[in-house]
């Protein structure tokens, strides 16, 4: 499995990836925009120039330079003010030409003020989880595929009707999935092989990944085999298992 200083990497060039793609976005709606309505350009090449004016200022009338930097921050403003009312009177967001990064918080680095964002632990969970989901069938089951009519419409040795008690079964887990938060109470399956209790709780997992929740699939066996060689083992291993099972949604 790899190792806390290979996730990290991957991680980071991820966020660097989805900083690219925010550039890449921008640079293209900027060429858009310059091509179809000139006059933004214009004013955005204007609002370019500030840091050169800035400097201007200072440099030229360091003591009286208060009055100057004010009016400069009010023209400004209102060359932005103007690129937004073009934009919408033709049709266009107001913020088409404001950069969009996944995550406004750390802009896609990843820090803010030298501290982990919540989007880089959260990669760095998605990706500790996927190791270990990495060897489950998880993809093999939903519910469309789980098919009832395995299951006998009568069975007078039980005095129960199996195809109708795992219809109303299918039903409550759909349910359970399709409403997951992370206040969901646990659900406990029991009964012996071949009744299904592999396959809805694999459909329960895929359909509660596709809410974007971070879901760990594993047999309790394997969990404790490997907390196990992390805590007792001779070998010099990372301790990570026990963590990751903890921080699942």
């Amino acid at each position: 499995m790899p190792s806390d200083r290979n996730r990290y990497a991957k991680a980071i060039d991820e966020l660097s990836a989805r900083r690219e793609l925010a550039y890449q976005e921008l640079e293209r709606h900027t060429a858009e925009i310059n091509k179809k309505i000139p006059e933004i350009g214009a004013l955005q090449r204007e609002l370019s120039g500030t840091n050169v004016k800035l400097a201007k200022i200072i440099l030229e009338h360091p003591k009286d330079s208060k009055k100057a930097i004010d009016e400069l921050r009010v023209c400004n403003l209102e060359a932005q003010e103007m690129i937004k009312n073009l934009l919408t009177a033709h049709g266009y967001p107001a913020d088409y030409l404001t950069i969009r990064f996944a995550c406004p918080k750390c802009e896609d680095t990843g820090f803010v003020a030298g501290v982990r964002c919540e989007c880089l632990q959260d990669i760095l969970k998605k990706l500790a989880i996927e190791e270990l989901n990495s060897v489950s069938p998880l993809q093999l089951c939903d519910f469309s595929s789980f098919d009832l009519f395995y299951f006998s419409e009568k069975d007078p040795t039980l005095g129960v009707i199996p195809r109708e008690t795992m219809t109303k079964i299918t039903a409550y887990c759909e349910k359970y999935a399709r409403t997951f938060s992370k206040s969901s109470a646990s659900i406990l399956m029991l009964g012996p092989t071949g009744l299904g209790k592999t396959h809805l709780s694999l459909a329960i997992a895929k359909q509660v990944i596709l809410k974007g929740y971070q879901v760990l699939y594993c047999t309790a066996q394997d969990i404790l085999r490997s907390i196990e060689r992390e805590h007792f083992s001779r070998e010099i291993v990372e301790d990570k298992t026990l963590k990751t099972v903890l921080e699942a949604d």
